[in-house]
This record gives structure tokens, sequence and C-alpha cells, in this order.
């Protein structure tokens, strides 16, 4: 493997720079079994051993599947991470961080995947009202029990983050990728306090190349509908990234995904997909990260 694939949680447990996230289309209920068992392998097949997921993604359907793949498998090569926070109570999506609740959901969590445990569990975009004394206690007893090896927390909002450095939790999971690359500092500062840093959304969800957009099929027009709620003015912001992309001599999603793993701060970074090939070409340009110039050129801090 390429050095500097392979980076370290603080327990030392081997990290891969990128992880697969398992949500989205790739999730959800109707999207064939068999390819979706297809793209976890590819994830391995490419060198990937982080897997992420949560409880809410297809109404458990992403920890379903991602337990399917690790049954037989050697669990202790693999890094998972799942959350509370929109938690599913009989077969409905919940949200609360009500300890109580939270327990139950994550109980459920760990049948879906077949695990006693998982090394990161997340607060799944908590409001700061949601993080209370009690719930870093319950949070401290899955750590003494072993059913969890770190505690982070996972939002959108680069504000909730503001005092992480003081907090009980370990990962900071933020969205950092060369199409918003706003938090760098903030990830910068986090990592120098001694939290785990990782990226939720390395690949923009892909406005770069807008003949993933084409509505050509039922994938591509999901696609397309998301991004234009994320982004209404995708369709001139992508062609403007795609080109100073290229500018870096290489392919816009590898420039994309060379851009997030050569931050020095962030352990690790998530895709998703919905396509094995598409998946071992992430995984190969994740080997290969931007220097500190390239990077600096894209607006990387």
């Amino acid at each position: 493997m390429t050095p500097g694939w392979w980076r370290a949680l603080p327990d030392g447990k081997p990290v891969s720079a990128l992880g697969f996230g398992c949500s989205s289309l790739w999730a959800k209920p109707g999207f064939d079994e068999g390819r979706a068992q297809g793209v976890l392998a590819a994830a391995g097949e490419g060198g990937i051993n982080h897997f992420d997921t949560a409880p809410s993604y297809g109404g458990g359907t992403g920890e379903r599947r991602l337990g399917e793949y690790l049954r037989g498998r050697d669990a202790s090569r693999f890094v998972v991470s799942t959350k509370v926070g929109s938690n599913l109570i009989d077969g409905a999506v919940v949200r609360g961080f009500d300890p109580v609740l939270a327990e139950r959901s994550f109980t459920g969590s760990l049948e879906r995947l077949g695990l006693e445990r998982v090394d990161i569990l997340y607060l799944h975009g908590p409001a700061r009202s949601d993080l209370t004394d009690a719930l870093f206690g319950w949070l401290d007893r899955l750590k003494a029990q072993g059913r969890i090896g770190l505690s982070g927390m996972e939002s959108g909002d680069p504000a909730l983050f503001d005092g992480f450095e003081r907090s009980p939790l370990d990962v900071a999971m933020l969205h950092y990728n060369v199409g918003d690359p706003s938090t760098g500092a903030r990830i910068a500062a986090l990592a120098a306090a001694g939290k785990t840093v990782m990226s939720g959304t390395v690949l923009a969800q892909g406005k770069f190349a807008l003949r993933t957009f084409l509505p050509r099929d039922r994938r591509s027009l999901w696609y397309l509908l998301r991004q234009a709620k994320n982004d209404p003015w995708f369709w001139w912001r992508g062609p403007r990234l795609a080109r100073a992309l290229a500018a870096t001599g290489r392919t816009p999603h590898d420039a994309a995904i060379g851009f997030v793993v050569g931050h020095p701060a962030i352990t690790s970074g998530l895709f998703g997909s919905t396509d094995p090939g598409h998946v071992l070409a992430n995984a190969a340009a994740g080997h290969h990260p931007l220097d500190a110039r390239a990077r600096s050129a894209l607006g990387g801090a």
C-alpha cells in the first residue's frame, strides 16, 4: 500500500485514508441487494477498511447490508461507525438524544450489524442543547462496557464544533471537500487539540461531474434532485470547479479525493457510490494525495 494510506485511531487501530459511507441511494431498500454487496466488496478490494453507517439510512438497511458484508470476516480488521440521534425505534426514525432512547436504538444497530461493539459512535446532527451531561455519561459507560471504542459527533453545522476541543467526545466528523473547504482551519485546530477528525463529504456530491446528473435513469435522476436541492447554482459552480481540478493534471474525481486525503489533519474521509468500478477508482485515487501546493491552489488550508 502507498505510504500514508494507513492512518491510526487513538488506540492505534489502522484506518484507511478513505472510508465508505453506507448511506444515500446505496442504502435504499429498492437498490439491488447483490449490487450493494458488490460495492462493499469493491471497497475491500481497494484497501478500504473504514465503513460508516446509521440506523436512519434506509430504515436500518444500511446497517443490515454492512452486517451481511462483515459476516464471516474478521471484524477486528475493520473500522465501523454508526450513529444515535436519528434513532430507529420499532421501524420508525425517531429524532432524540435522550440516553434511554439512544440506548434502545444503539442496541438495534449492533444487532443489525452483527457486532458486539463499534469503533466509533457518533451523535448524528445534534443541536447544542442536546449535548447534555447525561448523554456524555451514557457514552462514557458504553466505553467502559467495551461496546464502543470512541465517541464522536457528526454535523454539517461548523458552528456546532465551537468548543469541541473541550468536549469529552473523541471524534469530529465535519463536511470538508474541494467544493467547500471552509472548515479547514477549524479541522487543523481540532487536530492540534488531540481530536480525531473525519470528513463526511469527500466528493462534494460530485458537483464537478455534470454527466452524473443527466437524468438517464432512476439513479441519475435521484442525484440530480439531491444536488438541485442542496445547491441550486451547481450548474454554474460545477464546471468552474471541474476546470480548477483539471488544472492539477488529474481527473476531477481523482483531484477531489486527493484534496481531502492530502489534508494533514484529516484521519479519513468518506464517500458514497452505487458502482463497484467507481469505488475501485476512488480507492486508487486515495493512494495519491495532492501536495500542499496543489491543495493551496484549490483553496485548501
